[in-house]
Formats: C-alpha cells, structure tokens, sequence
C-alpha cells in the first residue's frame, strides 16, 4: 500500500489542504479562532500518521490494526476535520457554491444524520466480508482509494453533527437518534461474528505480508472482531451524545418559533380561556 513508508496521495492532499486552510484563516477578517485551526490540523495529523510510516506498513501485517485503522478514517479523523469548520472558513467559496438553491435537495441529503447513521454500518460491512480489505494491501491503487472514501464517507457523516447552521428539524433529529440507538446494537453483530467465526470472512490473510511472531489468521481475526465489537460501540456513544444535543436545541428553537406565532395574550379577548370562546360551551360558564 506505501511506497518507503509514504503514501503519496494522502501526503500531498494533507499537505494542499493544511497550507490552503492555514493561508485562508490569516486572511480572515476579525481573525479565525485558534482552537479550531488545531482540530483540523489534528485531523490532518492524524491522517497522516494513519496512513504513512510505521502504521500504514503495520496494516499490511495485521488485519485487527487495519480494520482499527479504516475505523479511525472513517469515524475519528473527519470530527477532528469539521470541528475546523472549513466550509465556514470558505464562506465566499465553498459554502456560497453548496447554499446554491439548485443543490438544495442533495444538502438537506448530506446534511441529515439519519444518512450518516445508515452509511457508517453499511461501509463496515463492506469492510469487513468482502474483498476490500486484501485488494487495499494487495494493489497500491486500490489502497490509496479506499482510504480517500472512508476519509470521504466519515466527512459526509461528521458535518451534519459538527455543522454550526442548523436547518434540521427535531423531528429529523429525533429519528437519527432513534437509528443510531438501533445501530449501537447492530453494531455489535460484525464483530461477534468475526470473534466467533472459525473460517476466514475475508481475503486479507491471502495478501497479508509474512513478519516474524505474526499470529495465526483465526488468532488475528478473533482479535479485530473484539476490537470492532468494543471500539465500535465506544466510537458510537459520542454520535449519539452529539445528535442528541442538536435534537434539544432544535426542539427548543423550534418552541421558540412556536411561541411568537402565537396571539398576544395581553388583550383581554386572548386570555379568556379557549371554551369562552365556542358558541356552544360559553353560555354553560355565565
């Protein structure tokens, strides 16, 4: 997957990206806030870490560490990218061009949690019984491209639960906590299959590299399905802690909206209660 410890293309668009979001936030007016100028560089930090040196070569040996490593793509490293706001940082770009009118189907697609919540199961899955994961160790290309979707696939995840504008309602929000509680159990079934399966789910140990004390393929395999069954469900918790908040301040924006839309209660005719008012119930209470 690395050429001597490198993999070029995450390389060079960690590199674009942290000096194009560095250049921007000196040249925003009033100044960007520091802290999250850190979390997207710590995201970008991350990726790279993950991806290149001694972790992206130790993928090539153990399927446990590269099943956590596409975990870490997929649901660590883009909260740490969109916690930097980029697409607020590139308001007069980015964010002119996705508030376009004509892109207002696709946004309220993207920008919903349920999408996410249906999205994060379905790529593990993937992962995990098909032939992704030999083919990324196996073929150089094929590696450096599953990487850019996960990486991919958990931006499109994390913005709706990082996003400062918020066009969601509760109701919305009340379904996405409602899925992620459902999939926090669901969670649980790859990595007990994995755990307890006796035969390969997968075609990794076909393409895996050969180092000394390397473990069996059941002793590996037993140990991803653990660390998906545990990680998994922790990485799932601050999913839900973070839509469940959005649900609350929607709900209260929501009642806010409601309240001033209601009649003035000042006027005496308004306060009366609501049977003096029907014709058939007023003439009982004189």
């Amino acid at each position: 997957m690395l050429i001597a410890g490198v993999q070029p293309v995450m390389l060079v668009l960690g590199a674009v990206a942290a000096w194009g979001y560095l250049r921007r936030a000196r040249r925003t007016p009033g100044g960007w806030p520091w802290s999250r100028s850190a979390s997207f560089l710590l995201g970008i930090l991350l990726v790279l870490a993950l991806t290149c040196g001694p972790a992206g070569h130790r993928a090539e040996q153990l399927f446990w560490f590269w099943l956590s490593q596409s975990l870490a793509l997929l649901l660590i490293a883009p909260l740490l990218l969109m916690g930097g706001q980029p697409l607020q940082l590139f308001s007069g770009t980015a964010e002119t061009w996705w508030r376009d009118p004509r892109w207002a189907r696709p946004r309220r697609a993207v920008a919903s949690p349920v999408l996410g919540a249906g999205l994060v199961p379905l790529t593990c899955a993937a992962l995990l019984f098909g032939p992704v994961p030999g083919w990324s160790i196996g073929v150089a290309g094929v590696g450096w491209i599953t990487q850019l979707l996960l990486l991919g696939l958990g931006l499109v995840v994390a913005y709706p639960l990082i996003a400062i504008d918020d066009t969601l309602t509760s109701t919305a929000l009340g379904l996405a906590v409602g899925i992620g509680l459902v999939e926090l159990l669901l969670d649980a079934v790859p990595g007990i299959v994995m755990r307890l399966s006796t035969h390969p789910v997968t075609n990794f140990f076909d393409y895996r590299h050969p180092v000394a004390g390397q473990p069996s393929w059941l002793h590996d395999q037993q140990i991803a399905g653990a660390t998906l069954w545990c990680v998994a469900e922790l990485l799932d918790l601050p999913f839900l802690i973070l839509i469940f908040r959005r649900w609350i301040s929607a709900d209260e924006r929501e009642a806010v909206f409601i309240d001033a839309s209601l009649p003035d209660p000042g006027g005496a005719e308004d306060s009366r209660p609501w049977f003096m008012s029907d014709p058939q119930l007023r003439d009982r209470f004189r």
